[in-house]
């Protein structure tokens, strides 16, 4: 599988904004929010979803109590989400699905670490 593989069926299972640099795909939950990278991995792909909110130990493993699958880890400061999987249109709706409970558990992660008062 090449990037331009993964393009074709990113696009094909309905993301947004799919594109390739450097060998990189770029795709979108959404088109607002959600930006996750995919690249081809030994027949498989490598979906990963980052945040900007570091989560706590007990944020993690709340997450994986809740998606034992589907582990999250730091880097680079944020929290991440990242699966190798089939590059399928049945394991990319799982992928949709687990990344959207992502974008709302880190939502409220960061929401609860901000001073009174800051944001929203």
């Amino acid at each position: 599988m090449t990037p331009h593989d993964l393009v074709q069926v990113l696009t094909a299972a309905g993301f947004a904004g799919v594109e390739v640099a450097d060998g990189l795909v770029y795709a979108r939950l959404t088109a607002a929010d959600g930006e996750f990278t995919a690249r081809p991995v030994a027949g498989t792909c490598e979906l990963t979803l980052c945040r900007a909110v570091r989560a706590a130990d007990w944020q993690m493993a709340e997450w994986a109590v809740h998606h034992p699958d589907a582990p999250l880890d730091l880097w680079q400061g944020e929290t991440r989400l990242r699966l190798l999987m089939a590059p399928d249109i049945a394991a990319l709706a799982r992928w949709a699905a687990l990344a959207e409970d992502f974008v709302l558990a880190s939502t409220r992660w960061r929401k609860g670490q901000r001073d009174r008062g800051e944001g929203w």
